[in-house]
């Protein structure tokens, strides 16, 4: 993952995690990847992803017909400020968005 070595995974509640990785020094984009991995009917899939892989902060979300939308976020100036709020924004809205993937997936 173009050296971002560092990171961890959030246990979110049994089947939802979010596997972090990062640099250890966060100077150079890429510099984070947040990814929400949710267990849906026996299987598990990429929901929603934060990262700043081109060149600014965005979310890429997944849907089970394959699409995958690029919202952009706003960058804060510095690469930590912008780790951390991603981590936030997926921390108030894993729920939301394994719902909507939830109920897209059921829909087909």
């Amino acid at each position: 993952m173009d050296d971002l070595t560092d990171g961890y995974d959030f246990d979110l509640g049994g089947s939802d995690f979010l596997v972090i990785r990062f640099k250890p020094r966060f100077k150079q984009k890429p510099s984070y990847c947040i990814t929400l991995i949710s267990e849906i009917n026996g299987k598990w899939y990429q929901v929603v992803r934060a990262d700043d892989w081109d060149g600014r902060p965005h979310l890429d979300r997944s849907y089970p017909d394959g699409r995958v939308e690029k919202q952009w976020r706003t960058d804060i100036g510095d690469n930590q400020s912008n780790y951390q709020e991603a981590l936030d924004w997926l921390l108030d809205h894993w729920d939301v968005e394994r719902q909507r993937y939830e109920s897209e997936l059921n829909q087909r």
